[in-house]
């Protein structure tokens, strides 16, 4: 399920198709290997990205899951960091730690790059909006009119999902044992989760706490409304996908339980990782 970007040099995708009458069940679909144009770029990094992009087929039950590393040398995010706005640029400047500022690079650049498989545009032209609560968004007439995404990184990973006519989010998270608590789930959580993560043993606890994490979050991105959607206000499960339906349960839209799907995604040891994907109606 997962997909990988390695060093810069190299991408590979997988695209997911999701059933929304067998919640939780992931096929594989073949994504295309030919060729696009090359522009002329300066720096060899950004060619050699673009030579091996490809125009990747879309259909309207498909969803792309990427993940990039985002430890490259110096050399590399400097040359990546051409194909970044001056908006982009700018932001990558006002980042204190060194590491923070080379992630944002390599995450924008290795997006643009990405987003070039579907709309086959120069990445350099390619441009960004995002809603009244921070959730980005492609503008532009020139682009597939229909398409959405949704990004997260955490530790020098990014993890990245493209859908077609529907919303979508991610989100990644290092797994921390520290971090996951009885105390910060009761703070956090529904009632319902709660009571799911106080039955399982230490092991199962953190494993169960992530799962919820990410789950919750991945719903919020892709609703898109931030930290105006409380995570207490819907229920997602805590199980592993095989044992229950990964749906929602909100108790802010009546039905909307039946209107989204969740799917955990594997990105290696020591993260956790999941995909909200919007129900065909």
């Amino acid at each position: 399920m997962n997909a990988n970007v390695g060093h810069g040099l190299s991408i590979g995708s997988s695209a997911l198709c999701l059933d929304r009458d067998n919640a939780g069940k992931i096929s594989a679909l073949p994504t295309s290997d030919g060729l696009l144009a090359e522009w002329n770029y300066t720096a060899a990094i950004i060619k050699h990205m673009l030579d091996f992009r490809t125009n990747t087929p879309f259909s309207d039950d498909s969803i792309s899951i990427w993940s990039v590393g985002l430890e490259w040398p110096e050399s590399e995010v400097q040359a990546v960091a051409e194909i970044l706005s001056s908006d982009e640029q700018k932001r990558a400047k006002r980042f204190y730690r060194v590491s923070d500022r080379k992630h944002f690079i390599v995450a924008r650049a290795a997006l643009r790059v990405i987003l070039t498989r579907y709309l086959n545009v120069d990445p350099r032209q390619i441009s960004f909006d995002q809603n009244a609560f921070g959730k980005p968004r492609l503008t532009g007439d020139r682009y597939y009119p229909d398409l959405r995404f949704n990004l997260a990184h955490s530790s020098g990973l990014a993890l990245y999902v493209i859908a077609h006519s529907r919303e979508v989010g991610v989100d990644l998270e290092r797994i921390e044992p520290e971090f996951a608590t009885m105390g910060l789930a009761r703070s956090l959580f529904a009632p319902e989760e709660v009571a799911a993560l106080s039955s399982l043993s230490n092991n199962d606890f953190l494993v169960g706490f992530y799962r919820c994490w990410t789950r919750k979050e991945a719903y919020v991105k892709a609703k898109g409304l931030g930290l105006s959607l409380p995570l207490k206000s819907f229920v997602v499960s805590v199980a592993p996908p095989n044992e229950t339906p990964l749906i929602v349960a909100d108790r802010n839209e009546i039905g909307e339980q039946t209107g989204w799907m969740l799917v955990d995604v594997l990105v290696g040891e020591g993260f956790a990782a999941s995909v909200a994907v919007e129900c065909r109606k």
